[in-house]
């Protein structure tokens, strides 16, 4: 349960469904996915927005969250640093 306000003022205590994936398992399986190849990002990145000083990761699409950050720092470390 989560308490909503709203406009005029009103709280109600409102319940909400949240699903949740691992994130590298979701990654798998569409990186598997034949049809998704000429659509897909296949590089990780990181998208940042600026605003009054202060900066905020955006995380929109797959290839950037931190898993698959994580995951492409770990790779280059294992092949060029191993």
């Amino acid at each position: 349960m989560m308490p909503y306000t709203y406009s005029n003022g009103r709280t109600e205590n409102m319940e909400f469904t949240m699903w949740a994936k691992d994130g590298m398992a979701w990654l798998r399986e569409l990186v598997q996915d034949p049809m998704l190849a000429d659509e897909w990002t296949w590089y990780p990145f990181q998208k940042t927005v600026y605003c009054d000083g202060a900066s905020y990761r955006i995380l929109d699409e797959p290839m950037s969250a931190n898993d698959a950050w994580d995951y492409q720092v770990w790779v280059y470390f294992r092949l060029y640093w191993s």
